[in-house]
């Protein structure tokens, strides 16, 4: 399938300092891309590119086959949701939602259906009369996203639009979006920094840190097998070994024959340990030793810390059985799964 939207070599500048630098990716239609990186990756910056707010410095968009370059911003027809929402206080929920439609000179009679589809779909049947300062926080998100589906965009960017809400809600309306977002069969790019936010929405998740794209993958994979130290140290792996300084020989019995000549960084995820003797594989598992310097019941699972030569690991144990306790030590484990080799960084 040819991609609806490709991102050739973008680069962006300020005052000599790299912003994007050099990226490069493709999207499907119906497809919903995440960019996620702390802030100061250039993932903002490269949305507004996208827009056309922002001009590039050198590469390319080519959207649906054109050039974006040579297509005004207000002619590309693409739908934009920030994290301040954007509403107009003057106008009730259902004008808010009409407005993109009488700029695009819809009849009335579609207008009002098309109104009442967007009410429908986002759960707010009832409300379409109602004044913008009386709704929650929640309420006000789903009349932004309604009103930036209702013009049918081509392309629908959405900058931390959840970025206001508390944790509770924002971790439910995650999920909402993604659902409203597949029905709809929108294609769209969706700037987080927030990881499980990303993992919740997207297809596809591009990892952005100062101006580069890390690596782009499914979440399962990103999360599985993470490119390098610094996109694993992002999504908050810990437990990482400089191989150039500890021998994986130092850590693991027998060790994994594929780790015998590493030098490089290795990733133990956390919740690819088990005590000893309770894994199921069939398989023998390479053990790891160590004492127990944390121990935090976690209700599905006990938090673990433990010491191993001058490092301290990190795992996430079962509740069943229970660890040792603190002082004691443990034998563990550990998944050949949850071993991850990790690039050098560019």
């Amino acid at each position: 399938m040819t991609p609806l939207l490709q991102v050739d070599k973008v680069s962006r500048s300020y005052n000599e300092t790299p912003v994007v630098a050099g990226i490069s990716f493709a999207l499907k239609e119906g497809e919903i891309l995440c960019l996620l990186g702390p802030s100061g990756s250039g993932k903002t910056t490269l949305l507004r590119l996208l827009a056309g707010l922002e001009q590039a410095d050198s590469g390319r968009f080519l959207f649906d086959g054109r050039d974006l370059a040579t297509i005004p911003p207000h002619k590309r027809h693409f739908g934009m949701m920030f994290q301040e929402y954007a509403l107009f206080p003057h106008k009730n929920v259902a004008e808010n939602i009409r407005f993109g439609l009488e700029r695009m000179k819809w009849s009335a009679d579609r207008q009002q259906q098309r109104v009442q589809k967007m009410l429908s779909l986002v759960g707010l049947e009832e409300m379409g009369e109602r004044r913008i300062d009386e709704l929650s926080g929640g309420e006000r998100q789903r009349v932004a996203l309604a009103r930036s589906l209702a013009p049918q965009p081509r392309l629908l960017l959405l900058d931390e639009p959840l970025g206001s809400l508390d944790r509770v809600l924002r971790d439910r309306l995650a999920g909402e979006i993604r659902s409203i977002l597949k029905s709809q069969q929108v294609t769209a790019v969706f700037v987080t920094h927030d990881q499980a936010e990303a993992f919740a929405v997207a297809d596809t998740i591009a990892i952005l840190r100062q101006g580069r794209l890390e690596q782009i993958d499914s979440p399962e994979t990103i999360y599985r097998r993470p490119k390098t130290a610094a996109v694993a140290a992002f999504l908050g792996f810990r437990n990482l070994i400089d191989c150039s300084r500890h021998h994986p020989a130092d850590f693991f019995y027998p060790l994994p024959p594929g780790l015998k000549r590493y030098s490089g960084r290795l990733l133990i995820r956390p919740e690819g340990a088990r005590i000893s003797g309770q894994s199921t594989s069939g398989i023998d598992w390479p053990q790891l030793t160590g004492k127990i310097t944390k121990k935090q019941f976690q209700g599905q699972i006990y938090g673990l810390e433990i010491a191993v030569h001058d490092m301290q690991l990190h795992f996430a144990l079962p509740i069943d059985p229970a660890p040792p306790e603190i002082g004691e030590t443990i034998n563990l484990d550990i998944n050949p799964q949850a071993l991850v080799e990790l690039e050098e960084e560019k």
